[in-house]
């Protein structure tokens, strides 16, 4: 997806409505999420491309002020291609049990055991920072609206971020231990291998 390519994202985006279809529409209220929170990063790339973009002026008449028609389609596909990957995360996060998301990271970083790195370490953490990443939005948002009357932009910032990092201390603090079981797995099949490969050999195979 990252290539760019329009077939590319077509057929992306093919197997993703296919694969919501079988995980069943709620999960559409997680990318519906995601998007709301990439918002600004969609509008600042169609903006950047569309007005510093060389190229046939979409409304001729606005001369420099208009978006070009060039750059609008380049950001459109970079925009494109950010949601197919955000719809293909929030699958992954919404139709897999811990326990699963947890052994298939496992597996992608086995190699790192020959660099010394533990798989199930780093697998355990990433687990642990993707379930606390909503309680600690839940404190921001709440630190955001604690303004004091009268201060001045800069000092409400420098406020809310240190109410954010005490309520973080003051949470983890309190919070009870997780205990995170690791159960025992067999090797993945070798021909299941084969699916990221050929994902992989797509960009050269098509056209």
């Amino acid at each position: 997806m990252g290539i760019a390519r329009p077939e590319l994202l077509a057929i992306g985006t093919f197997l993703l409505v296919v694969a919501y279809m079988l995980a069943g529409l709620a999960v559409l209220h997680g990318f519906f999420i995601l998007t709301r929170r990439i918002r600004w990063l969609l509008i600042s790339i169609v903006v950047v491309y569309g007005w510093w973009t060389p190229g046939e002026p979409v409304i001729p008449v606005l001369g420099g002020l208009s978006p070009g028609l060039a750059g609008l389609q380049a950001g459109g596909l970079r925009v494109w291609m950010l949601l197919v990957m955000v719809a293909g995360i929030n699958l992954v996060l919404e139709s897999m049990e811990r326990q699963d998301l947890l052994m298939a990271i496992m597996r992608l970083l086995g190699p790192l055991r020959i660099a010394g790195i533990s798989p199930a370490r780093v697998s355990v953490r990433m687990i642990l920072v993707l379930e606390a990443v909503p309680e600690v939005q839940s404190l921001i948002q709440a630190a955001l609206t604690e303004t004091v009357a009268g201060s001045s932009g800069f000092a409400r910032i420098t406020g809310a971020a240190t109410r954010v990092y005490q309520a973080v201390l003051m949470h983890s603090a309190s919070a009870e231990k997780v205990r995170i079981h690791i159960p025992d797995h067999k090797p993945v099949p070798e021909w299941q291998w084969l699916l990221p490969l050929a994902l992989a050999c797509m960009p050269w195979l098509l056209p």
